[in-house]
């Protein structure tokens, strides 16, 4: 429900919206309607939530790496499933 007739969309709804958008993954239209409001605190977390999108993708590519090695260091692996599951800790909290 992200669009109803007859409602006036303030500055807080395209705040909650953009809010939404993230929760769902949705990266581009939380810049949408970002955009409709000047909230440096906003933009602040969607660009957070990027780039710890990002960093949990190369974490998740360091234990695919390390779990295909015939010798695999298993403290390594239990240290980035740890670091990942901060990563993604921090990703529910914005």
């Amino acid at each position: 429900m992200t669009s109803q007739s007859g409602v006036e969309m303030t500055d807080k709804r395209y705040e909650m919206k953009a809010y939404g958008y993230l929760k769902l993954d949705k990266v581009k239209e939380a810049r949408e309607e970002a955009a409709h409001i000047q909230s440096q605190d906003l933009n602040q977390k969607i660009e957070t939530y990027e780039k710890t999108k990002k960093e949990i993708e190369e974490t998740k590519k360091q234990v695919d790496e390390e779990n295909k090695k015939e010798k695999k260091d298993e403290n390594k692996i239990k240290s980035l499933t740890d670091q990942r599951k901060k990563q993604e800790e921090l990703l529910k909290n914005l």
